[in-house]
């Protein structure tokens, strides 16, 4: 892992699964693309600081009639010294959706754990009774409620400040992301945290 001083700019493009954003990272030692998932959360604009690189590698995928070849850099961290917003411009682009690639990969994990039989077993009466105390919880919740609390996790209640799991999938990251969008919370990009507004 390296941490290196840069300007990365980050647009969005619509796509078949909506709108979804990149970044061009801009550091002394050269210039990467960024697909990481995180910045589903930023708007369009450049974003000054130290980014620790994870990982530097070289990624391809084909659009149209076009094969593009790109380095990407994967980030660890993102620490952020200057905000330019800009007015956001829904862009089209040959750009390839990150969730087209998750998906793939998804596609490639799935059929390799089918070949490979499981040998754990569940006790079904563990099952029944954590399914029990569940419904007990759940019974005050409205269905508002309910749909919050599977999208959320363990984030679940709300709070007044928080920050999102990036561990999540992409497409529940997005859907947490829109959510908190509707319930009046707001995205700080300096802190990496939503706040309610």
């Amino acid at each position: 892992m390296i941490s290196i001083e840069g300007r990365l700019n980050i647009k969005i493009i619509t796509g078949i699964h909506g709108p979804f954003r990149i970044g061009s990272l801009q550091t002394e030692i050269g210039e990467f693309s960024v697909k990481d998932k995180i910045l589903d959360q930023y708007d369009e604009g450049s974003y000054q600081g130290l980014f620790t690189i994870r990982k530097i590698f070289s990624s391809t995928y084909s659009t149209g009639s076009r094969l593009v070849v790109e380095v990407r850099a994967a980030l660890e961290n993102i620490s952020l010294a200057n905000v330019d917003e800009i007015e956001p411009v829904q862009h089209g682009s040959l750009e390839q959706d990150p969730l087209d690639e998750e998906k793939e990969a998804d596609s490639k994990t799935a059929k390799m754990e089918s070949s490979i039989e499981s040998t754990e077993s569940t006790d079904s009466t563990e099952l029944i009774h954590s399914t029990d105390s569940e419904d007990e919880d759940q019974s005050d919740l409205t269905a508002e409620e309910l749909s919050d609390k599977k999208l959320f996790g363990l984030l679940w209640p709300l709070q007044d400040s928080f920050k999102l799991d990036p561990t999540v999938s992409r497409v529940t990251f997005r859907e947490q992301r829109e959510r908190l969008k509707s319930l009046n919370y707001k995205f700080n990009p300096i802190g990496q945290y939503w706040t309610r507004t």
